[in-house]
C-alpha cells in the first residue's frame, strides 16, 4: 500500500518512506523470528540470510516498479498474472498444508514445492476463470447498490 501511494513523487513524503522502512524491519524480524519453529516442525533447516535476502529483494524489486525505474508495461502476461493473485492467495496456504503435511515424507522437497506451486497456480486460474469472471459484475452491482441504499 505504502508503495502504491509513493508511486507519484508528491506521494513520497519522509513519513512514508519511514513507515515504508519499519514494514521492512518488521517484515525482516518477524519472517527470521519464526524460523526456529520451522525448523522444529519441519525437520530440515532454514536460513536466516537466505530468508533476509529473498525480504529484501522483494521489498527493492516492488521499490523499483513503483518508482517506475523498472517498466513492467511491456510484459503483458504480468497483468493475467496479477488477476491470479487474489484467489492464490485465498488458496495457497490451505491447500499446501494439507499438501506438505501429507507428502513430505513421500517426494523430494523440491518436487513437492514445485508441483504444489503449478497445481495451486492452475486452481487460482480456474477459480478466477469460472468464478471470478463470471460473477464479479454481478457482485460489483450488488455492492454498488447496497452502498447506494446505505448513503441514503
Amino acid at each position: 500500500m505504502l508503495l502504491y501511494l509513493m508511486q507519484l513523487p508528491q506521494g513520497r513524503t519522509w513519513q512514508r518512506y519511514g513507515l515504508l522502512l519499519v514494514a521492512y524491519l518488521l517484515g525482516l524480524r518477524a519472517s527470521v523470528g519464526r524460523i526456529g519453529g520451522l525448523d522444529l516442525y519441519y525437520h530440515d533447516s532454514f536460513s536466516a540470510k537466505v530468508v533476509a535476502v529473498v525480504i529484501t529483494a522483494f521489498f527493492v524489486v516492488m521499490a523499483l516498479v513503483a518508482f517506475r525505474k523498472i517498466d513492467l508495461s511491456r510484459f503483458t502476461w504480468l497483468a493475467w498474472l496479477g488477476a491470479l493473485t487474489y484467489p492464490l492467495y485465498l488458496l495457497h496456504s490451505d491447500i499446501g498444508f494439507i499438501i506438505f503435511h501429507r507428502l513430505q515424507h513421500v517426494i523430494n522437497k523440491y518436487v513437492l514445492v514445485g508441483g504444489t506451486f503449478m497445481l495451486i497456480l492452475m486452481a487460482a486460474y480456474l477459480v478466477h476463470v469460472f468464478i471470478e469472471k463470471r460473477l464479479s459484475k454481478l457482485l460489483g452491482k450488488q455492492v454498488n447498490r447496497l452502498l447506494d441504499m446505505l448513503a441514503k
